[in-house]
């Protein structure tokens, strides 16, 4: 049998943790971005939007905007789609001030 070695990449990370989202898996969500992260991937907008909806549905506002200042610290563009998800995130937690 032949093996092969393939290692995860910025984009199957990114797939991975969307899936979570859509399957509200917060957690499981959380630990792949920590995964990607460790690796050396590449963040990238959809894993962390991804996450930080996770997140939202989870009703973890603080994680979420713990996730949103990871995205910062790594030079991601805070474009509509992170911010949308991260205020949505404090809306649900009535924490709409964080949004601020």
């Amino acid at each position: 049998m032949v093996q092969s070695s393939l290692e995860p990449t910025t984009s199957t990370y990114s797939t991975a943790i969307s899936a979570c989202e859509k399957g509200q898996q917060w957690r499981i969500a959380l630990l792949l971005l920590d995964e990607m992260y460790r690796s050396g991937c590449r963040l990238d907008v959809q894993a962390c939007s991804a996450a930080i909806s996770s997140c939202e549905k989870g009703n973890h506002w603080e994680l979420a905007t713990g996730l949103l200042e990871l995205a910062e610290s790594v030079s991601l563009e805070r474009d509509v789609v992170i911010c949308n998800a991260a205020i949505s995130a404090c809306e649900k937690g009535k924490k709409w001030q964080q949004s601020l």
